[in-house]
């Protein structure tokens, strides 16, 4: 992608050097599952292959996918992560495309503990 590794700037240098980790998501994956959980489940499973002898964090993990990321990142370097599929994750014969959209911003922008109070803004779509 960048030609000339001399001429590469820090910020391309770090992508360069990254590991990328690909994680794949089911249909319906986060409709019952805790996103962090799941998450952070799939990761230390494609994670581990990628080690000879684990880091501490794969055998310990926190519990938020935010926290367990910073603590990786510090432990091992930075990674690529490809989430694959996670519309899949929560799609669902009962659910319409409003109602999966609005599940995946209270689960991930919003966070656990908030929820969107109006989705007038997303049945415009």
């Amino acid at each position: 992608m960048w030609g000339n590794a001399d001429a590469r700037s820090d910020f391309q240098k770090t992508l360069c050097d990254c590991c990328i980790v690909h994680i794949g998501f089911c249909r319906g994956d986060l409709l019952n599952d805790n996103f962090d959980t799941l998450v952070i489940r799939l990761l230390v499973e494609s994670l581990l292959d990628m080690f000879d002898e684990p880091p501490w964090i794969l055998t310990n993990p926190s519990g938020s996918v935010d926290r367990f990321i910073e603590d990786l990142t510090k432990e091992v370097g930075p990674r690529f992560i490809v989430l694959d599929s996670i519309g899949a994750a929560f799609k669902c014969e009962s659910l319409g495309d409003i109602q999966r959209i609005k599940l995946f911003i209270e689960s991930r922008i919003f966070g656990p503990s908030q929820k969107l109070l109006d989705c007038t803004v997303l049945e415009g779509l």
